[in-house]
C-alpha cells in the first residue's frame, strides 16, 4: 500500500505545474506580446504603403515598383510571423498545459495574431496589385 501511495503522490507531483513552468509560460507570455506589437507595427506601415500607392498612382513608375515590392513583402512577413507564433504558442500549450499551468491567458493575443493573419491574408489573395483598387 505504501508503494502505491508513493506511486500516486509522484504522478500527482509530475503533473503540478512547477514554479520553473510558470516562469516558462510567463516568459512565453511576455515575448508574445512583444510580437503581437511587432506585427501590429508592420501593419501599420502596411496601411500607409497603401495609402502612398494609391496616392502615388502611376505617376512614379519606378517608385511605384519599389513601394509596391516593399508592401508585398510585409505582407508576407506578416503572414509568416503570425504563424511562426500561431506554432510556438500551440507548442508551449501542448508542453505546460498538462502540467497544470493555465494557458488561457494566451488567448486575447492568439486572437490578435489571428486577426493579424487575417488582415495580410486578406491583402495578398490572389492578388495584391487587384486589392489596391488602383485605375
Amino acid at each position: 500500500m505504501s508503494a502505491l501511495r508513493e506511486f500516486v503522490t509522484y504522478v500527482a507531483a509530475k503533473r503540478l505545474a512547477t514554479a520553473a513552468d510558470q516562469k516558462a509560460f510567463d516568459e512565453a507570455l511576455a515575448r508574445l506580446d512583444r510580437v503581437v506589437k511587432f506585427i501590429t507595427r508592420m501593419k501599420a506601415d502596411a496601411e500607409k504603403m497603401q495609402t502612398s500607392l494609391r496616392s502615388m498612382g502611376r505617376a512614379n513608375p519606378a517608385g511605384f515598383v519599389r513601394l509596391f515590392n516593399k508592401y508585398v513583402n510585409t505582407l508576407k512577413g506578416i503572414k509568416l510571423q503570425a504563424e511562426t507564433t500561431l506554432d510556438r504558442v500551440e507548442n508551449i500549450r501542448k508542453k505546460l498545459a498538462p502540467k497544470g499551468v493555465d494557458t488561457s491567458r494566451f488567448n486575447p493575443l492568439v486572437q490578435q495574431v489571428e486577426d493579424l493573419k487575417d488582415f495580410a491574408f486578406q491583402w495578398l489573395e490572389p492578388d495584391p496589385f487587384s486589392k489596391l483598387g488602383l485605375p
